[in-house]
Parts: C-alpha cells; sequence; structure tokens
C-alpha cells in the first residue's frame, strides 16, 4: 500500500519540482533583456528606455523607438536610418558603446 501511494504523488512533485525551477529562474533575471531607463553618464542628452522588445532612444528632447536584439552581452539597437548602435552590458549592469556609457540611475 505504500509504495502504491508515493507511487501515486510522484507525478506531482515533479510538477512541483519544474513549477518552482522555471519560477526561480524568471525572479533571479531570466530574461536577459535590459529594462528601464539608462542615462547617459557623462551627462549627455541621450537616454535609451528599454520596454519589452522595444526602445525609445531620447536625443535632445527628441525621441524615436526602435528594435533591438540581444546576444549574450551584446545588445544591438536596430536603426536603419541612421546605423545600428552596439552596446557591451558591463557586470555592474551599465551599458557601453562607440557614444559612451549608460547606467540606470541611483
Amino acid at each position: 500500500m505504500r509504495s502504491a501511494f508515493i507511487g501515486v504523488f510522484k507525478p506531482v512533485r515533479l510538477f512541483t519540482l519544474a513549477s518552482v525551477l522555471v519560477l526561480g529562474s524568471a525572479a533571479c533575471g531570466g530574461s536577459n533583456k535590459p529594462q528601464g531607463t539608462y542615462h547617459h553618464t557623462a551627462g549627455g542628452a541621450m537616454t535609451l528606455d528599454f520596454k519589452g522588445d522595444k526602445v525609445t532612444v531620447t536625443l535632445a528632447g527628441e525621441a524615436k523607438t526602435l528594435d533591438y536584439k540581444v546576444d549574450g552581452d551584446k545588445i544591438t539597437i536596430v536603426n536603419p536610418a541612421e546605423g545600428d548602435i552596439v552596446l557591451t552590458r558591463n557586470s555592474d549592469g551599465s551599458l557601453n558603446s562607440n557614444i559612451g556609457t549608460f547606467a540606470k540611475q541611483k
């Protein structure tokens, strides 16, 4: 009787374990997409606001919403009109590019 009781609950335990692993990875930043607003660290008039699959690039009050893609620590803002911007994510969460460094304000 005991082995039958354990056998019935085995699928439930496996489902619970799988659920915990999935939720745990999401809570620990399972997505590597940037989120939020990054400001130019040198005080430049440019911000990058990441929301979902889009980024709004604001420069001197003029805003453009563009697509971006992530490949490891590289984030490429796709701008067909003016050329792509390639950012590298640093271990502290800031983003480096050929146009400067961007970070979230504290």
